[in-house]
């Protein structure tokens, strides 16, 4: 889990990012932790977000418009209504945080409530290859 699913801000404890995400998400899964985040990461596998930025063009380092990210996780079998991008401010520049999908144990859904989505509808996105400080 260090390797795929590690907490950017503080490498050093991993362990407690991951107790924080448990108490955050997992405990509501109705599974237990060990299952919760073996199915996590398969469907991080099968999903493979960071791929999709990168099969459409999408490199750490560069800012691109929101329809850009977009079209890369519709090609994924991610549609429009089923994730949210937050995003930082840094100096003005939109930094990507996060996505977050909504899914089943297998797909992403439509999402049953609206995720808040901080990048806005407009102007361009960085992705960054480590977390920026804000």
């Amino acid at each position: 889990m260090i390797n795929e699913w590690p907490d950017l801000r503080n490498l050093q404890e991993p362990k407690a990012f991951w107790e924080r995400e448990w108490a955050h998400h997992g405990i509501c899964s109705g599974f237990e932790a060990q299952r919760y985040f073996g199915k996590a990461l398969a469907l991080k596998r099968h999903l493979n977000i960071f791929q999709a930025l990168t099969d459409h063009g999408i490199k750490p380092g560069a800012a691109h418009p929101r329809h850009t990210f977009e079209r890369a996780l519709q090609r994924r079998s991610i549609p429009p209504k089923s994730f949210a991008m937050r995003c930082g401010n840094k100096n003005g520049i939109k930094i990507l945080i996060e996505i977050r999908v909504c899914t089943n144990e297998i797909h992403a859904i439509p999402c049953s409530r609206q995720l808040k989505d901080t990048c806005g509808g407009h102007g361009d996105i960085k992705l960054v290859s480590k977390i920026e400080r804000f």
